[in-house]
């Protein structure tokens, strides 16, 4: 029996961090299109001007959105890494072949 596209899709994949990959790879796309400035020039209505507020930097008031992006970024880089080399070292390839240790 043929598995469907989006089995095969999922196999070996860990779909979390696609999700989170690709969220964060629109969010700087929109930010370098200059979309928030976009929106914000529009000067939207309480609750989406809170809102759009949230994707711009500012000096240190608190906690937004926007700064939380490059870290996630980070988190989702290391944990891929992670499941990478411990999927080869699964299947027996050593740190030398992996190419960690020279």
């Amino acid at each position: 029996m043929a598995k469907n596209t989006a089995t095969q899709f999922v196999a070996g994949r860990v779909v979390s961090l696609d999700v989170m990959r690709g969220l964060i790879m629109f969010l700087l796309c929109a930010e370098s299109c200059h979309l928030y400035g976009a929106l914000k020039g529009l000067n939207p209505v309480q609750p989406a001007a809170i809102l759009i507020e949230q994707f711009f930097h500012h000096p240190w008031h608190g906690l937004r959105f926007w700064d939380l992006v490059q870290l996630a970024f980070m988190f989702m880089a290391g944990a891929a890494m992670y499941i990478s080399y411990s999927r080869k070292l699964e299947k027996g390839s050593t740190w030398k072949r992996i190419g960690v240790i020279s």
